[in-house]
């Protein structure tokens, strides 16, 4: 959806309640996955949906035995996709609670946005907490060309090595 020159990007995602009581988004998926399931198990089925697996914060989610969890998770990310998530029920005067620094220092980033809370009168509130980027999608022309340029050097390269 664009207005003007502000293009708007709606990602479809699922929500998962892990069995240690923290959530993990799974972002550009609509696949299903039981609630319930230990939080590794449920990272490693939204990365092999390739979804973005996001664990948000929420007020007390990670303090404790859960903050321990945290850590570890983000200690072992190197390399795979993990985000933490900033969100709106955080109030304003709050200062961004210190997982996210230290999490962005190890590599893995903060992917904000609205997580309304069940109530009648929290549904106007989707969408009105993210982040923007400056850049440009690619037009058709270019894909395409793209794609099929990245088609033939791949055909290139597997001739060249073929016995």
């Amino acid at each position: 959806m664009s207005r003007g020159e502000r293009a708007f990007v709606v990602l479809a995602g699922r929500q998962v309640a892990a069995r240690e009581d923290l959530e993990v988004l799974a972002l550009g998926t609509t696949a299903r996955h039981p609630d319930g399931q230990p939080i590794r198990e449920v990272l490693a089925w939204a990365r092999a949906q390739d979804a973005l697996p996001v664990v948000p914060w929420g007020p007390g989610k990670w303090l404790g035995a859960r903050a321990a969890l945290l850590r570890a998770l983000v200690e072992e990310a190197r390399g795979q996709e993990l985000y933490l998530g900033d969100e709106s029920s955080r109030p304003i005067s709050w200062s961004p609670p210190r997982p996210f620094a230290w999490a962005e220092a190890h590599g893995v980033r903060n992917l904000p946005g609205t997580d309304p809370l069940p109530f009648p009168r929290e549904r106007t509130r989707a969408g009105g907490y993210g982040f923007w980027t400056d850049g440009a999608l690619e037009s058709p022309l270019r894909f395409v060309r793209n794609q099929i340029a990245m088609q033939l050097r791949k055909r290139r390269r597997a001739a060249a090595h073929a016995p």
